[in-house]
C-alpha cells in the first residue's frame, strides 16, 4: 500500500458482525479449543446440567452462516473434537441482537411468512437437518430428511415446502464431510440461542415465552414432541455471560458490532418493561421522548440539512446525510431510536450519553391501532420529531 493510500475502514455491524467478531476472537487465541470450552461452559442448559465433554475439547472447526439450503443458514456451527472419541459434537448457534421473546415465533400459527427467521423456527430447522445427518452415506449426493419427519412437520406447522427438506450442494457436502459431520447421530448435536437477555429471562425461565408454542419444536418421526429428551442439549447464552466467559471485550470488532445493536450486554428490568408485550407500553410517552431526543430541538432547529427518508417501510432522520434517528416497524411494535455518541460532533452539537460510535438507543412503542395503520403511526411519530425541531 502506497503512502498516499488510506487504510480501509472495516465496519462490523449487526448479528452477523457480532458472530463474525466472536469467531475472529476465538481463532486469534493461542488455544482456540480452550476458548471454545469457556464459551460453551457459560451456556445455561434447559435441564440445569452441563455436558461433560465440554472440558475435553481438543480441536474446533468454526463455520459461519453455512448455507444448508432448505434447512436454513445457522449463524454459527461449531464442530468439536473430543479427547479419545472418534466422532465430534456439533453445536448450532442462532444469534439475535434482541430478546428471545421479541424474536420468537408462534408454533401454533404454523409456518407463516417469516417464521423460519424467528429464533425457535431457526433452531427447529437445524434439528431437522441434524436428524438427516445420520442416514447420509459418504457417496450420497444430497442430505434429505425422512418422509416421516417431513410429514410430522407438515402436519404440525403446515410446512410450505412441497417435498422433504434437502441439501444438494456438492461443495457443502464436501465441507461437511471434511469436518466430520457425514454421517453423525443427531444425539451428538446441540442447539443454543444467543440472545440479548439476562439469566432470569433465559427462554426456558421466562414466563412470557410459552411452551410449546414459542420453543423450538423437536418432533420425532411419529409427530411426538421430544422436548423432554432434548433439554440436556438445548441451551441459552446471553451476551453478558459470553463476555464473562472470555475476555472478548478486548476485541474492538466485537464492541463495534454490538454498539450498533444494544448499549449494554443485557437488558435492565426497565428495558423488559418497555419491551414486554404485557407491560405498560405507551402509545406516546412524552417524558421518554423528551429525554431520548434531548438536544434534537437545537440540532433540527438550526441545521438546514434535516431530512427524512423512507426506505422499505421505515424512516431515517438525518442531518447533512448523517443518520441520527430511526423509526422502524418490528412485529407489533415500532422501534424509535436515536444515535448517541459523544465522539460525533455535528455543527457544534455533541450528542450525549455514550462513548460508542454508531449506537442507536431507543424503545419499542406499541400502537393502539391495527397493523394496517402502522405507517400512519410512524408518520405521527415523525410529527413528534418535527415539533421538537421548532
Amino acid at each position: 500500500m502506497s503512502s498516499s493510500q488510506k487504510t480501509p475502514v472495516t465496519i462490523w455491524y449487526g448479528e452477523r458482525g457480532i458472530v463474525n467478531s466472536i469467531v475472529t476472537y476465538i481463532a486469534s487465541q493461542n488455544d482456540p479449543a480452550k476458548t471454545t470450552s469457556k464459551l460453551l461452559d457459560a451456556v445455561l442448559w434447559a435441564d440445569g446440567g452441563k455436558p461433560a465433554w465440554i472440558s475435553q475439547i481438543t480441536d474446533v472447526n468454526l463455520v459461519v452462516e453455512i448455507s444448508l439450503s432448505a434447512f436454513g443458514n445457522p449463524d454459527l456451527l461449531i464442530v468439536c473434537s473430543i479427547k479419545d472419541e472418534a466422532l465430534p459434537y456439533c453445536i448450532f448457534i442462532e444469534a439475535k441482537a434482541t430478546c428471545y421473546q421479541f424474536s420468537m415465533g408462534d408454533n401454533a400459527k404454523g409456518m407463516s411468512p417469516g417464521f423460519n427467521s424467528t429464533i425457535n423456527g431457526q433452531i427447529s430447522l437445524k434439528y431437522r437437518f441434524a436428524c438427516a445427518l445420520k442416514s447420509v452415506k459418504r457417496d450420497d449426493i444430497e442430505i434429505v430428511e425422512s418422509d416421516s419427519l417431513y410429514k410430522a412437520y407438515k402436519k404440525e406447522l403446515n410446512d410450505y415446502n412441497p417435498i422433504p427438506r434437502h441439501l444438494k450442494k456438492p461443495e457443502m457436502l464436501k465441507l461437511l464431510t471434511n469436518i466430520g459431520l457425514l454421517p453423525l447421530d443427531e444425539e451428538r448435536c446441540y442447539y443454543i440461542a444467543l440472545t440479548w437477555d439476562n439469566e432470569d429471562h433465559a427462554f426456558f425461565r421466562n414466563a412470557d415465552v410459552k411452551f410449546p408454542d414459542n420453543y423450538p419444536l423437536f418432533l420425532d418421526n411419529d409427530g411426538e414432541c421430544g422436548y423432554k429428551t432434548m433439554k440436556s442439549r438445548l441451551g441459552w447464552l446471553g451476551y453478558r455471560n459470553l463476555e464473562k466467559s472470555m475476555n472478548i471485550r478486548s476485541s474492538d470488532e466485537y464492541l463495534q458490532a454490538c454498539s450498533g445493536m444494544f448499549s449494554t450486554p443485557e437488558p435492565s428490568e426497565d428495558d423488559y418493561t418497555r419491551l414486554s408485550k404485557s407491560g405498560p407500553l405507551p402509545v406516546y410517552d412524552k417524558d421518554f421522548l423528551d429525554y431520548l431526543f434531548g438536544s434534537f430541538k437545537d440540532a433540527y432547529g438550526k441545521n438546514k440539512g434535516f431530512k427524512i427518508k423512507n426506505c422499505k417501510g421505515s424512516y431515517s432522520i438525518s442531518i447533512n446525510d448523517y443518520v441520527l434517528a430511526k423509526i422502524k416497524p418490528k412485529g407489533e411494535f415500532v422501534f424509535v431510536g436515536v444515535r448517541i455518541s459523544s465522539k460525533i460532533n455535528i455543527n457544534g452539537l455533541t450528542l450525549p450519553n455514550s462513548n460508542v460510535v454508531g449506537q442507536f438507543s431507543g424503545t419499542y412503542l406499541k400502537p393502539d391501532i391495527d397493523s394496517v395503520d402502522l405507517n400512519l403511526y410512524m408518520k405521527d411519530i415523525l410529527m413528534v420529531f418535527a415539533k421538537l425541531a421548532i
